[in-house]
């Protein structure tokens, strides 16, 4: 059997950089910072682009404080089945 998983908050958890983002622009958020920062830019700035440069940052500049899941570790180490990531960014 195969079973294929999303990369992006499946495999991995992008809360600490985007929570570390929120902070520095001095953004007010309850669960989750990633919306506050596109409502940021796209709404409050009316900058899409800007959003989009941060996405950039965080999915490639950043890429390497990015957590993985522990949920997903724990399937990963104890799994006899064959498993295929799979992203749109690719």
């Amino acid at each position: 059997m195969r079973i294929g998983f999303d990369f992006d908050n499946t495999i991995v958890n992008y809360d600490f950089v985007f929570t570390q983002i929120a902070n520095e622009l001095k953004l007010e958020y309850l669960n989750c910072p990633k919306n506050s920062i596109k409502n940021y830019y796209e709404i409050e700035l009316g900058e899409p682009n800007s959003w989009k440069k941060v996405q950039f940052k965080v999915y490639c500049e950043l890429i390497s404080k990015i957590a993985p899941s522990d949920n997903f570790i724990i399937f990963f180490i104890n799994t006899k089945h064959i498993i295929n990531i799979i992203t749109g960014f690719l």
